[in-house]
Formats: structure tokens, sequence, C-alpha cells
């Protein structure tokens, strides 16, 4: 991908993205902070509910219960990109911050990444969760994964299920920007699978609700807009 991913996003420093639904999150999360470093940000993750960082990725954490505030911007500046938790458990799950609290690090870093929704390993977000995206976002990254959809579950179920009155699309309607990122799209298949899964979440979304932005993301770190799908379908 030739664009920044600050352009291919829409986004700025400043900016708060709120990670939610399900299908592999934590690592989308870690590659868009990982990019974002290796083009010159700063970076915070952070969570509003227990979580695990992934193992390969190694991130640095910093337990800011533990260690006085202050202490964090000299590790951010060595590392780029900092984990910040409240404190963490003997089996190594972090703890998460409520979500009134995340303004403490508003201006710390260039970007601050919080996910805010625990899926359990799904890959399809159902309705009725309990997702806590922050006042304080201002970009709200909603998340599925393409690989929910099987010999039980067509495109078009998953784009309805979406769609419907507790889905992930009328999450926090309120947020301005919003972006639908339909993640394992790791080859064709699944890129035209996602198509049709977008499709049906706008068509079966109110009129309303604000349509998001569409992107078909992968593990192999690939983002496409859903508009421009056919140039970035060759293998």
């Amino acid at each position: 991908m030739g664009l920044k991913v600050e352009e291919f996003l829409k986004i700025g420093p400043g900016d708060v993205l709120s990670f939610v639904g399900a299908g592999g999150k934590s690592m989308l999360i870690h590659s868009i902070g990982r990019r974002l470093v290796n083009e010159g940000r700063k970076v915070l993750i952070a969570a509003t509910r227990p979580f695990r960082p992934p193992e390969d990725e190694k991130p640095v954490v910093f337990l800011t219960d533990e260690r006085r505030f202050e202490h964090l911007l000299p590790h951010l500046g060595e590392h780029g990109l900092l984990v910040v938790a409240p404190s963490e458990a003997e089996d190594g799950m972090l703890a998460g911050y409520p979500p009134r609290e995340l303004d403490t690090f508003l201006g710390v870093a260039d970007y601050l990444l919080v996910e805010a929704e625990d899926a359990g390993g799904a890959s399809l977000p159902m309705p009725l969760r309990d997702r806590d995206a922050p006042d304080i976002t201002t970009v709200l990254m909603m998340v599925a994964g393409l690989d929910a959809v099987d010999d039980d579950l067509e495109p078009e179920a998953m784009g309805a299920t979406l769609a419907a009155e507790e889905g992930l699309l009328r999450c926090r309607p309120d947020i301005e920007k919003r972006v639908l990122l339909l993640h394992k799209a790791d080859r064709l298949k699944h890129r035209k699978i996602g198509a049709r899964v977008a499709k049906a979440a706008l068509d079966a979304l109110p009129a309303s609700f604000p349509p998001p932005r569409l992107i078909l993301t992968s593990l192999r770190d690939l983002m496409v807009p859903l508009e421009d799908r056919e140039s970035g379908d060759r293998e």
C-alpha cells in the first residue's frame, strides 16, 4: 500500500481510535499501531476491559499503578508504542480502564488506540454485546471477521446481523468517523465475500444511521477500501 496509514484511514494526530466488534481486533490494533510508529508517530494502546496483548508482538507494557505516570514519556520516546494498563494479573492478563478515565492519556502520544470490547475469540460480532467506546473516541473502528462465513452462515446473513437493531453498525452513531473493517480478507475469495457482506449490511442499515467507511483488511497487513477492491484483488 503506497499511502500512509494516516492518509488511508483518514486520521490525524490527536485522534482516539476505539475498536469494537470481533474477529482479530487485538492483532489489528497492534498492526495499525506498529505501522503508525514506522511512519514516525507515537502510539499508546489501552483497553476498557481485561485483555492480553498478542504474544508475537512483544509490546512494552507500562503499568500506571506501579510506576509514576511521568515515567511513561521516556519509554514512549524510546519505543514509539506502549501498551498502558493499571495492573497485570499473574496469568499475564492486563486490566482495562473505566472508559471515563482514558482522557488521562489525551495529548500524551500522537494516537490513542483503545480495545473497547471483549469478543471472547469470536469472529462474528453478536447483537447485545456490551461495548465500551469512551466518549473521547474520534474514530470508531468496527471489526468483523470474514471467517465467520461458512456453510451455516451466508455473507448476506452476516451483513444483516451487523446491521441488526443491536448490531455492530448501530454502535455509537454519535461518533462522526465510523469505519467497518472486514477482517481476515486474506485471499481473493474472502474479499469477494467481504463485498457481499458489506452490501448486505448497508442495505439493511436504516437511513438514520450514518454509513461507515468500508475497508477490507487481513493478517498480512492488507488494507483495501471496498470501492477499490478490484485493483487490490491481485494475489
